[in-house]
């Protein structure tokens, strides 16, 4: 799990290839019987973030928002 935050839409970007970095280089992890799920928070009390950061989360992970604390729950718990 990741909590993406930032107040800077500038700095938004830097955050997110960050994170994607770290779900590429773990996603070894995602297969087999032991398999894990990644999950990306993206913190959405400020709209910094762009579609194409959540496109290209969206590749390695579940995402879901901070706003929206029933949606990670949901997806934790299948």
């Amino acid at each position: 799990m990741n909590v993406l935050s930032t107040g800077s839409s500038a700095a938004a970007r830097g955050v997110v290839e960050h994170v994607f970095t770290q779900w590429h280089d773990l996603s070894h992890l995602k297969v087999g019987p032991e398999a894990l799920m990644f999950v990306s928070i993206f913190d959405d009390t400020m709209n910094v973030w762009s579609d194409n950061d959540l496109t290209l989360l969206d590749e390695l992970s579940e995402i879901t928002f901070w706003s929206k604390p029933e949606e990670l729950l949901e997806k934790i718990a299948a």
